[in-house]
């Protein structure tokens, strides 16, 4: 398959935070604060140098998702509040998003994670999902990666052998791998006692959480069955709660036919970089905006 129809899915506030504590505080001239702004646009450009692509798309989370609070009302209640410094800049990082050619998934009530899985069900694309959440190792597969951020700016590629050797399950299982362990960034309890190696462990013998809820007599002690069958509802409730919802929302966009990236806004990006005071990003787009035989870069 050719580099240009690759399909690259970016987790917007994955990097937006990551940017925001990466990168020491930054203001331009005007007082105004810059990091996140500055990191999402650094690292928007490292994809392009990296993964050439025509088609790719940026997901933001909007509103409360309803169904997964009505469910479990504490979910991701203990969250701290977004810091003022990184609100004040997600305008900035969205018109700066917009303006490099990448069209913006958003739909009120609804989580990233999963406007990113109602893409991945639609497309034939090789695709590519940028994000440090671990809830997307679930829609793995042989032609959808996950690229997790590493070290020095660098993305750990993650197929289905990474996702394996990482969590000792294929990743069709990692939804009730989780239901099971839990996921303490998202506030959602766990089987009292049940870690990562008893889970995956579980799996393994039983391939899914439901076979192993209907031959619990098989199980390997007595204890751990108890547990399990204790905590049957608990289970049940976190597998809602962490399944992605492939279903795309009507007012999310209007074609997911092709999410093809549109030419840059070059005047406006080097507007922005001038008014964040970017030297070493307005450098780089008097270049980019040369090379005429790639025109869609940033």
């Amino acid at each position: 398959m050719e580099n240009n129809d690759r399909l690259i899915l970016v987790d917007a506030y994955s990097q937006i935070y990551r940017s925001f504590h990466a990168i020491p505080r930054l203001t331009n001239s005007h007082g105004d604060p810059t990091n996140c702004i500055y990191g999402v646009a650094s690292f928007l450009l490292r994809i392009e140098e990296t993964l050439p692509h025509k088609f790719g798309a940026v997901a933001f989370d909007k509103g409360a998702p309803a169904e997964r609070l009505e469910l479990l009302p504490e979910y991701k209640a203990t969250r701290p509040p977004m810091p003022d410094d990184m609100q004040q800049q997600l305008d900035g990082v969205q018109a700066w998003i917009e303006a490099a050619g990448w069209p913006i998934l958003q739909a009120e009530g609804h989580e990233a994670d999963d406007l990113i899985a109602a893409v991945v069900k639609q497309t034939q694309k090789e695709t590519y999902i940028i994000s440090s959440d671990k809830d997307l190792a679930q829609l793995v597969t042989e032609n959808v990666r996950l690229m997790m951020p590493g070290t020095k700016g660098r993305l750990n590629e993650v197929g289905a052998k990474e996702v394996e050797d990482k969590w000792g399950i294929p990743p069709n299982a990692i939804c009730d791998f989780l239901a099971l362990v839990g996921d303490s960034s998202d506030n959602i309890d766990g089987v009292p006692g049940v870690g990562a190696k008893t889970a995956a462990d579980l799996l393994q013998q039983f391939g899914s959480i439901d076979n192993a809820f209907r031959h619990l007599d098989q199980i390997n002690g007595k204890k751990l069955s108890k547990k399990l069958a204790e905590h049957r509802e608990l289970v049940r409730r976190n597998q809602q709660v962490i399944k992605l919802n492939p279903t795309l929302p009507d007012d999310c966009c209007d074609d997911l036919s092709s999410l093809e990236r549109n030419t840059p806004d070059w005047e406006k990006l080097k507007k922005f970089s001038e008014y964040y005071n970017f030297k070493s990003l307005s450098k780089r787009l008097d270049k980019l905006k040369e090379n005429s035989q790639n025109p869609s870069l940033l």
